[in-house]
This record gives structure tokens, C-alpha cells and sequence, in this order.
């Protein structure tokens, strides 16, 4: 990803609100560029504002890389992947493709990709606000209509264990790495992304049938 200065970024004149959200999509094309150790001066004269000014938005880095998150990940997140892998009335795989094939193409992208892993070479709290976001709203929701799609037993007869928060975790992953290939380390997938998500889904899916039938079978040991 190459880096380049927004054209005249601090020459005309914004509302607060405008420059605001002007310093913050800077910050993440430059922070995606340039990783987390570049100085907020560098930042500053990247998005050609005084570094004053930038402190008179964002009292802190830190907070400037709050709001970097907040932008690149949470205003991204589509509230409609929550209906859609709760809907029932459709079949799991059926959900899970049309959720991964839509999620994917949001977060494939240079901006996005780069800032995801130049915080966590940093240790950054980017990558653990966002893997809590996604164990809480996909992880565990996956987890739970698996058990389901199969009859097995509910979180509240049997708590979710680690082994299936993980199960999914490695097939989300699979799915993230796709784009990792891509956008960093420019390696074409030999498959686009669609192509690559519906056996993905249906692997996934008959796998985790076989540990579920274990699961039921040793709850109703268990009982």
C-alpha cells in the first residue's frame, strides 16, 4: 500500500465536525501506511493541519486511535448480518454464506486489513476491542444456531464450550486469511472470495455436525 498525502487536506476551510472527520480518515489511511510508531507531528503534517489542531480534537493518541477504530471497524459493522445469521426461517449454511460473503468484502480491503495488523504487531487494544466484537456478535451466535440446526442442546441446558468457540474461530479465520493474502502480502488468491466461501460453508458446516452428535450424546449421558 503506498502512502500519499491528501491533496490541500489543510487548506480549506471545515465546520468542527468536518474537520474532525477529516483528521480521523487521515489518521487511518496514514496509520495503515505507516503503522503506529510514526509521530502524531508526521500525522499531522500528512494531513496538512498544525499539531496543535490535532490536540485540540484528540487529546491524546490513544484517543485518536479510538476513533480510528470506532471508523474503520464499528461504523462498518452492518447491523443486518445480526438478522441475517439469526434468521431461522433459513438454513445455517444458507445464512452463513450470504453473512461471510458480505462481511468479507467490507473487511477485504487495504485500509482496513493494515491497521488490523500493524496494531496488533503493537499489542495495540484495536485487536482485542474487535475480536471481543466478533466472539460476542458471530462466534457465539454461529455456536448457538449450530446447536440449533441440530438438535443440540441449548446454552442454557449446556454452556458453550472453548472447543466450539474455537472450532469457529479457526473457520473464520480460514476466511479472514483469504484477504490477508491479498492485501498484504499481495499474493492473488487462486479463487475470488464467493468462489472460495460456499465450501467453505458447507465443509464447515457437516464438521462441526460430527462434534455436535458427540456433544448431544454426552449431555444425555450426562443427564
Amino acid at each position: 500500500m503506498t502512502e500519499s498525502k491528501p491533496a490541500a487536506a489543510g487548506r480549506k476551510r471545515l465546520k468542527r465536525g468536518e474537520r474532525r472527520d477529516r483528521i480521523v480518515t487521515d489518521a487511518a489511511a496514514f496509520f495503515a501506511a505507516r503503522g503506529f510508531d510514526a509521530s502524531t507531528r508526521q500525522l499531522a503534517a500528512y494531513a496538512g493541519v498544525a499539531q496543535p489542531l490535532l490536540y485540540r480534537y484528540f487529546p491524546s493518541k490513544d484517543a485518536l486511535i479510538r476513533a480510528v477504530y470506532e471508523r474503520v471497524y464499528v461504523d462498518r459493522w452492518n447491523p443486518e448480518w445480526d438478522r441475517v445469521l439469526a434468521d431461522r426461517a433459513q438454513p445455517l449454511n444458507v445464512r452463513l454464506k450470504r453473512f461471510y460473503r458480505d462481511y468479507l468484502r467490507t473487511i477485504h480491503e487495504p485500509v482496513w486489513m493494515r491497521i488490523y495488523l500493524q496494531a496488533g504487531l503493537k499489542s495495540l487494544d484495536i485487536n482485542r476491542w474487535y475480536i471481543a466484537l466478533v466472539e460476542e456478535r458471530v462466534i457465539r451466535r454461529i455456536a448457538r444456531e449450530l446447536r440449533a440446526a441440530h438438535g443440540a442442546p441449548g446454552e442454557d441446558v449446556l454452556p458453550i464450550s472453548r472447543t466450539e468457540i474455537e472450532l469457529i474461530w479457526v473457520f473464520h479465520g480460514g476466511l479472514f486469511y483469504h484477504g490477508v493474502r491479498k492485501e498484504i502480502f499481495g499474493a492473488a488468491p487462486t479463487a475470488p472470495i464467493d468462489d472460495a466461501v460456499d465450501p467453505a460453508v458447507d465443509s464447515f458446516v457437516a464438521g462441526a455436525a460430527v462434534m455436535l452428535d458427540d456433544l448431544t450424546k454426552k449431555c444425555s449421558i450426562d443427564n
